[in-house]
This record gives structure tokens, sequence and C-alpha cells, in this order.
């Protein structure tokens, strides 16, 4: 045969096997059903639409055994499988699926990211590597991933956002969020109630309308919150080696704890009373009906407000 025939051969079998193969499937759902969807590796696109059923598109890698869709109207389960012990060596598998708006979906992933728009349910998505984006859920949200950021931004009541090393950003109207990273910083902006935000080494950084309770803590990165302090309203922010700094878009009704062991303490407050020196400050604004502790081992601490 002649040898550039076989060449065109070869790159044409190699160009089919990286294109893989293309998916267009379609199965019924309930509006308040829900979609669970398995894809080790390559990516998760996840869309909400109008319509009464599950739509399913994309590539399935070289490599991959098969896509298994299973369930019924009201849960239905997608999974990319591969042959036992293989799917390291499989090629990467894009799947989108649009799924009806008002219901719930659930999304896991090893190597794979996540992208997910207008699905207003009970959002679960998991993966280990791979990023995770959400633009909707107005129920609950739960974005984890380990080594991938995790970006979200939400209308839902609670929502939850971690990652081990990657960045953590939250932008909801949210009553409850719990956002938390290991060595990558955390972003909450736009929340009305109770944060809980946490980071070994990275910084904290809390934009609130409302707060009703925040507890925020780092090891090694600064602390900083703003935001209107609720009647009863509870702070707790520390830092060991980084500065930790809140400012009040109102007039606080609390008392405050302040402390540092080898940073320095600043207080613009114009209702403070009580004030006493050292580096443990305690004193009360208004009449007293909230409470702020702050405090920092080798960094400052700055409480400022109207």
């Amino acid at each position: 045969m002649n040898k550039v025939l076989v060449a065109l051969l070869i790159l044409g079998a190699a160009s089919y096997a990286v294109a893989g193969t293309e998916i267009n499937q379609t199965r019924e759902l309930a509006p308040d059903g829900t979609v669970s969807i398995d894809n080790v590796k390559g990516s998760i696109k996840i869309f909400g639409w109008d319509k009464k059923e599950v739509e399913i598109t994309g590539t399935l890698g070289n490599g991959v055994d098969k896509l298994d869709i299973s369930g019924s109207k009201s849960r239905l389960r997608i999974k990319v499988e591969y042959p036992s012990g293989f799917w390291r060596h499989a090629k990467e598998s894009d799947l989108v699926i649009h799924m009806p708006r008002s219901a719930d979906a659930e999304a896991n992933g090893v190597s794979a990211s996540i992208v997910l728009e207008d699905v207003d349910g009970e959002l679960d998505l998991e993966s280990v590597s791979g990023s995770i984006r959400v633009d909707g859920g107005t129920k609950s949200v739960s974005a984890q991933s380990v080594s991938g950021s995790v970006r979200v931004e939400s209308n839902a009541k609670r929502i939850e956002a971690s990652s081990i090393s990657g960045r953590v950003q939250v932008e909801a109207s949210a009553e409850e969020v719990h956002a938390k990273s290991v060595s990558g910083s955390v972003t909450v902006e736009g929340v009305s109630g109770r944060i809980r935000a946490s980071s070994v080494s990275g910084s904290i950084h809390v934009e609130a309308k409302t707060i009703a309770e925040a507890k925020l803590s780092t090891t090694s990165g600064s602390v900083s919150l703003e935001g209107a302090l609720a009647d009863g309203g509870e702070v707790d922010c520390g830092s060991h080696s980084g500065s930790v700094t809140i400012e009040f878009t109102n007039k606080p009704s609390a008392r405050f704890d302040l402390s540092t062991f080898s940073g320095s303490i600043h207080v613009d407050l114009d209702n403070a009373r009580g004030l006493s020196g050292g580096r443990n400050l305690s004193f009360t604004t208004g009449e007293g009906k909230g409470e702020v502790d702050a405090n920092s081992f080798s960094g400052s601490v700055r409480i400022s407000g109207k």
C-alpha cells in the first residue's frame, strides 16, 4: 500500500479518536424531578429550560465504555462508564445537559469541571480537581471541590461552598452561607443573614447587607468584614498572623471585646463608650444589643463605622 495513503489513514483514525462519539439523547422529566450526572473527566455543563424533558448532548471521549442513562420521570441518572480500571487512559468526555428549570440537579466529577446556569431547584455539585461555577438555585446550593476554584452566584436561601486549595467566591442574597478553603482565599458578597467563612492560609473578605451572625477565621491570612449589624447580631472574627478589619455601615448597638498579642487596636466609632486602652479593649455602643469579638495574635484589629 502507498505510504502516503497509509499515513493519511492513520491520521484520520487518530483524528476520529480525538473527536470522540457525539451524544444526542432526550428523556422526559417531571418539573420537580432530579437529574444526577456522573462524569469522571472532562466537563459537565447544565442549563435550565422550560421543557419537561432532559436533553443530553456533547461528546464521549475515546476509550469510554458507554453513556448509561437510566431512571424514571422523577429521577434520571446520566453516567459516563469506563472499562474497569481504564478511566485514566480514556479521553475527556464533555456533557451538555438541558433540564427543567425547577428540577433538582446533582453532578459529580473527578477531573471534570462543572458549570450550571438557570436551574432553580436544589443543587449538589462535587468535583475533585475541577472548577465549579454556579449561576442559579433558589432553594439550597452545595458546591465542593478539592483543588479547583468554586464560584457561586445564587438567590438560594442556604449556600455551602468549599475548596481545599482553590479560591471560593460567593455572591448571593442568601440567608445563610458557609464558605471555606484551606489554602485559598474566601470572598462573600451580598449576604443578608448568617455567614461562616474560614481558611487556613488564605484571606477572608465579606461584604454583607445585614449581619445577623458572622463567624470568620483564618490562620495566616487577613479578615475583613463590612455590613450593617442587625439588632442582636453577633460577630466573631479572628486571625493568628493577619489583620482583622470590621467596617459597619450603620451605627452598631453592641458590646465589643477586642484583643491582640503583639499588634495594635484602632477604633473609629462615634457612639463608643467605656473605652479602655492596651492590647485588650472592651466597650459598648448604643444599647449594647449585639456582640462583637475580634482578635489577632500578631496582626492589627481595626473597627470603624458611622
